[in-house]
């Protein structure tokens, strides 16, 4: 029995550092950082990760402006998927759970639609860059905008 708990111990390690190494590639401009006993990695995102093309003036739209994250590996990784906090802008406490802004009551962007949705085998570079993931999507452009204190009536 121990020797399997080791075993599982290397794998979900081995795991750790393949989805740190794709975090590196997908998102350069995250750096590596601690917090507390958790694995972090701080830094802006990349402005359109996605295969698909962006929306047409995007970069107008934006502004200059970048959402720049802190992406928590929990010690559970990788039972538990990785959070994703903004850092900047760094939406008001008043804005959390507001599902017009895709925040958790936490301040972590909400990225996935349930917590089964989350798989072990997942990385946080997968999360950026999901064909689907409209709540990244629209967590970049509405926390751009409310940078820049538009609301999300005002922008459709």
């Amino acid at each position: 029995m121990e020797e399997h708990r080791e075993l599982e111990l290397e794998k979900a390690e081995a795991h750790l550092h393949e989805a740190e190494a794709e975090i590196k590639q997908a998102a350069t401009e995250l750096e590596r950082a601690e917090h507390d006993l958790e694995r972090a990695w701080v830094g802006e995102v990349p402005i359109w990760p996605f295969d698909r093309p962006p929306p047409p003036d995007l970069e107008a739209f934006l502004d200059g402006e970048r959402l720049r994250v802190k992406i928590l590996y929990p010690q559970a990784f990788p039972m538990v998927a990785p959070i994703f906090y903004p850092v900047e802008p760094d939406p008001d406490p008043s804005t959390w759970t507001l599902h017009d802004w895709h925040l958790n009551g936490d301040g972590s962007l909400c990225l996935l639609q349930s917590v089964s949705a989350w798989r072990a085998d997942g990385t946080a570079a997968e999360t950026l860059s999901t064909p689907d993931n409209r709540p990244m999507d629209a967590s970049r452009s509405v926390t751009a905008a409310r940078s820049c204190g538009v609301s999300p009536a005002e922008r459709t």
